[in-house]
């Protein structure tokens, strides 16, 4: 941590943990698996059969939307990293604007902050610390890897669905997520984030 311009800036190196670890209860031994093609291929023939046959929110526009996504997805298939790849279904499903219907492809980063962030009235917030972190308890955040935290989630806006409340209460799982905001493009490298609070 160091001081910058009388803001205090907190670079936060991560080490990989696997997803279950976050959870009680969950065995400690579960490791992320890249998917192969052949399997991301299969979610995306669920995709565009069962799931958009299925979901009863698309409007003619937004099923125009997700088929779109889906296809951008198969032409780069092959050249996307596992991260990439995660993000890219949660846009495609988030086409369908429903906020009860969710690819909650967050969840399987490896990688995530030791703070928990939620959206206040007046700003983005830590609300709770894991160990060795409660010093930032409380902290207002003004900005993630120099992204003022409006923008990041305007930028959100397009991978989840729903209303701004609902994208409001999602985004900080995101913003929790290195990996996934270098997937992006909205940060430098996948096992860090400069927080400036």
């Amino acid at each position: 941590m160091f001081v910058e311009e009388g803001r205090s800036v907190l670079r936060l190196r991560l080490m990989p943990l696997a997803f279950c670890l976050l959870l009680v209860g969950c065995a400690s031994e579960t490791v992320r698996r890249d998917l192969s093609e052949s399997e991301r291929r299969a979610d995306l023939e669920f995709l565009s059969t069962v799931f958009a046959e299925r979901e009863q929110s698309f409007t003619p526009e937004t099923r125009d939307l997700f088929l779109a996504r889906v296809s951008a997805i198969e032409a780069r298939i092959s050249r996307m990293s596992q991260d990439e790849f995660l993000i890219a279904i949660q846009g495609a499903v988030a086409a369908a604007d429903n906020g009860h219907t969710e690819a909650l492809t967050h969840e399987l980063q490896r990688l995530r902050l030791p703070l928990d962030l939620h959206w206040l009235d007046d700003g983005l917030y830590v609300i709770a610390a894991r160990p060795g972190h409660e010093s930032f308890l409380g902290a207002r955040v003004v900005a993630i890897e120099e992204h003022p935290p409006e923008e990041l989630l305007h930028v959100l806006g397009s991978y989840a669905p729903g209303t701004d409340e609902h994208l409001r209460i999602l985004s900080g799982y995101f913003l929790e997520r290195p990996e996934l905001l270098f997937a992006i493009g909205m940060a430098e490298a996948p096992e860090a984030l400069t927080m400036t609070y």
